[in-house]
C-alpha cells in the first residue's frame, strides 16, 4: 500500500480567519529549526497583525484530537503530517482579569436588549462591576460600552428591611458603576434592561469670511 504525498499547504488559523500557507520543506543538511522558522515567516505573511509579537503555534496532526504545541526542533519530524496550525496571542492583563471574572465563582445574569431578546452572562458578582458586564455585552452584540445604559428591572428584597425602600426605588434606574455588582443591588438571576444612548454627533465649526 502506497502512502500519498502530503499536500503542499497547511491550513493556518488565527482570530477567526483561515488561510493556506506553504508546507515547510525539510532539507537533508539544514538545521533542525529551519522548517519552524519557515513556518513563522509564512504565518507573519499570512497574518501581518501578529508580526513582531510573541505568539504560540499549536499543530494538529493525525491521531490527535486536539492541537498541541511542538518544540521548534521537532517540526522537521512532523511537518509532513501537520494538517492545521493555530496561532494564539498571550492574554493581556485586562483579558486575564476578565477571564477570572467569568470563570471563577460565577453566577448568571440576564440582559434584555431593546429588541426584547434576552442574553445570559456568567460573571462573578463579588468582583465584577457594571462596566465589566457592559464589556461582555459589547462582545456579544456589538454595542459600545459608552452607549450602554443598564437599568434595574426587578426589586430584590435580599438587602433586608432597612434598605428595601432604597432597593425598590432603583427599579428603572441605571446600575451604578462605582462598586461591584453585588453591592449595587444586582443579584444572581436578575434581569437588567439595556438601553442604547444616542450616538454623539460631531460638530463642525464653520468659519465664514466676509467677502471684501
Amino acid at each position: 500500500m502506497t502512502t500519498s504525498a502530503p499536500l503542499p499547504l497547511i491550513l493556518a488559523k488565527y482570530g477567526g480567519h483561515s488561510i493556506a500557507i506553504p508546507r515547510p520543506v525539510v532539507l537533508p543538511y539544514a538545521p533542525d529549526t529551519v522548517p519552524f522558522l519557515n513556518m513563522v515567516d509564512s504565518l507573519n505573511s499570512a497574518f501581518p497583525s501578529i508580526s513582531n509579537k510573541k505568539y504560540t503555534i499549536a499543530a494538529k496532526v493525525p491521531g490527535l484530537k486536539d492541537t498541541i504545541e511542538i518544540l521548534p526542533a521537532l517540526w522537521k519530524d512532523i511537518c509532513a503530517n501537520v494538517t492545521e496550525v493555530h496561532v494564539t496571542l498571550p492574554l493581556t492583563e485586562e483579558e486575564k482579569r476578565l477571564k477570572r471574572l467569568t470563570e471563577e465563582a460565577t453566577s448568571r445574569i440576564h440582559v434584555e436588549a431593546p429588541t426584547g431578546q434576552k442574553y445570559a452572562f456568567d460573571i462573578n458578582f463579588n468582583c465584577a462591576d457594571a462596566r465589566d458586564l457592559k464589556y461582555l455585552v459589547e462582545q456579544k452584540i456589538g454595542v459600545p460600552i459608552e452607549r450602554q445604559v443598564l437599568t434595574h428591572t426587578t426589586y430584590n428584597p435580599r438587602v433586608g428591611n432597612k434598605n428595601r425602600a432604597a432597593a425598590r426605588s432603583l427599579v428603572g434606574r441605571e446600575v451604578a458603576e462605582n462598586d461591584v455588582l453585588i453591592n449595587c443591588f444586582v443579584d444572581p438571576e436578575d434581569s437588567l434592561r439595556l438601553k442604547i444612548s444616542p450616538k454623539e454627533s460631531s460638530t463642525l465649526d464653520v468659519v465664514i469670511r466676509a467677502r471684501g
